[in-house]
């Protein structure tokens, strides 16, 4: 189990959001005094990565979080991280989202965001002792902050590649990266005898396999994707999936069949997922 804790302002949402991300089951302020049960009940009989984010707002009384974190780690495997940064730079933050620090819900007749910082610093030293990674955060952008976990906790990026056939018919998908067009190979649905087929049925696939241009286009765009999403996805660390979007008039032929090609021939190379999304597959 994780503990992720710190000063207000120093990325404990993002780590807790990325953790998620990552299959971990996320808590965020959980008062302390549920700690040991909710190990005692959870914890132990789950099968998932736990993390929970524990901090000025989960008590007031922070020398009782420490005892009730000892205790949890005599328990069980547990990890702590703690998030800090510099004091202007937490007070920019706080700032900049217009948000007001956890102690004032507590103080309300005062507003000194650095009051509150300092405050807030000095409660938190109680749990120095027992924290295992300390972060601080003041240069960090949330990328930074994403692939210094990703380090620390030996998190493999894993990125969904998804081929979407559509028709235009339908509209663009509106979570598209890359959009290719089929509309200028044969098209099947001219003969009326195997257009209620969808490009993944073989009266289809027979017709379109006839036709040069079909297998030069599929073969030219194959080669792109191998040759230009490698590059994207080194640049695009921050996403979870990509989109490759395929489309034909109907969506049910041309753009069907080109994705199931590609997916062959890539599939190798990539992880992919395939989805269909205005496509209806005949029924004999």
């Amino acid at each position: 189990m994780l503990i992720i804790t710190g000063m207000s302002g120093a990325g404990k949402s993002i780590a807790l959001n990325f953790l998620e991300d990552f299959g971990y089951y996320c808590i965020d302020n959980l008062p302390v005094i549920l700690l040991d049960d909710f190990v005692d009940k959870v914890v132990k009989n789950s099968e998932r990565k736990i993390a929970i984010a524990i901090d000025i707002r989960s008590s007031k009384n922070i020398a009782q979080t420490e005892e009730y974190i000892r205790k949890i780690k005599e328990k069980i495997d547990l990890q702590i991280i703690f998030l800090t940064a510099k004091q202007e730079v937490l007070a920019q933050r706080f700032n900049e989202t217009r948000r007001p620090h956890p102690l004032h819900n507590w103080q309300p007749q005062h507003s000194n965001v650095l009051s509150f910082i300092e405050q807030e610093k000095i409660e938190l030293q109680a749990l120095n002792n027992l924290v295992d990674i300390f972060i601080d955060t003041t240069f960090f952008t949330a990328m930074d902050l994403r692939e210094k976990l990703s380090k620390l906790l030996n998190i493999q990026n894993k990125l969904f590649i998804f081929l979407q056939s559509f028709g235009f018919k339908q509209g663009l998908p509106v979570n598209a990266d890359f959009v290719f067009d089929t509309r200028s190979l044969p098209n099947p649905y001219w003969e009326k005898n195997i257009r209620h087929f969808s490009g993944r049925q073989k009266p289809i696939i027979d017709w379109l396999k006839t036709h040069k241009s079909v297998e030069k286009f599929i073969s030219n765009l194959a080669q792109y994707l191998e040759n230009t999403l490698p590059d994207f996805l080194q640049q695009s660390k921050q996403r979870a999936y990509v989109n490759i979007c395929i489309g034909c008039t109907g969506g049910q032929h041309r753009s069907v069949y080109v994705v199931e090609e590609l997916h062959k021939r890539l599939s190798a190379q990539f992880e992919l997922n395939i989805e269909h999304r205005d496509a209806v597959d005949y029924v004999v």
